[in-house]
């Protein structure tokens, strides 16, 4: 079945929060050779606009870019980001995506992805205080090839993909039948460099010794990335990513730095 919308999809689902106005109702189809108008808040629309017209919709532009497939990668990663292992120590100022709410997925474990995609982050961020050195880079290759590779990950690519399209427009998503889930919507790894800057800004987060006053005159020893070595020290290393290096995270901190600082 050959479906292509006569209006710009792309330019309406580049806006999930639903802050573009003047969005379209309706949608028209080529379905089975006959030209078929479908209005988005129809018992039709549910019938018609199954996940297969929806990859067939997909629009691709002029340099090969899946726009649909970007948005769903972009939405799963913010969403990823809020995930309680890695929340607070990494992604604080993160906000949940709008499609969080209605994503089906309590068949993929989230927190798990969470867990290894920021630890591949840690592993090859190459930082000066050498926090990659305590990540083994090898098992967490491994262990995001298992999720890649796996049948969840498809049925997870075409859960997003009905919220990240028509999050606006339905108040219920069609029902899935995910054992049917044979297409990689996703696609490949899930790119670790976009939470590159999150991770880096965790692990030079520093902290002062509780007994040690902003004020003194002296030279004052500080510690980088304290958080993340809790981090390190719970999920990966029960999931053995921990390579039991430590970090060379200590610093002695003369007065003018501080007052730079400050």
């Amino acid at each position: 079945m050959d479906c292509m919308p006569c209006i710009h999809l792309w330019e309406w689902i580049r806006d999930p929060d639903g802050l573009v106005e003047d969005q379209p109702n309706n949608v028209r189809f080529d379905v089975d050779s006959e030209n078929v108008q479908i209005d988005l808040h129809s018992d039709m629309a549910q019938k018609v606009l199954d996940v297969e017209t929806l990859l067939n919709i997909t629009p691709i532009t002029g340099e090969s870019t899946d726009t649909v497939q970007n948005a769903c990668r972009d939405a799963l990663i913010q969403i990823v980001k809020n995930q309680k292992p890695v929340h607070e120590t990494f992604f604080s100022l993160s906000s949940p995506h709008s499609v969080e709410s209605r994503l089906n997925a309590e068949y993929f474990e989230l927190d798990y992805l969470a867990t290894i995609f920021t630890c591949q982050a840690l592993a090859y961020g190459n930082d000066e205080f050498k926090f990659h050195t305590m990540i083994d880079a090898k098992k967490v290759e491994e262990k995001l090839r298992d999720i890649y590779e796996g049948l969840h990950w498809k049925k997870l690519g075409e859960s997003l993909l009905y919220p990240v399209v028509f999050i606006r427009y339905f108040s219920e998503l069609p029902k899935l039948n995910l054992e049917l889930a044979t297409k990689n919507y996703l696609g490949g790894p899930l790119d670790w460099t976009k939470i590159h800057e999150d991770v880096q800004a965790a692990i030079h987060k520093m902290t002062i010794p509780a007994n040690i006053s902003r004020l003194t005159l002296g030279e004052v020893e500080v510690y980088h990335g304290v958080e993340v070595i809790e981090f390190i020290m719970d999920e990966p290393r029960e999931l053995g990513l921990w390579t039991t290096e430590a970090p060379d995270n200590k610093r002695v901190q003369r007065p003018k730095d501080r007052c730079h600082i400050m």
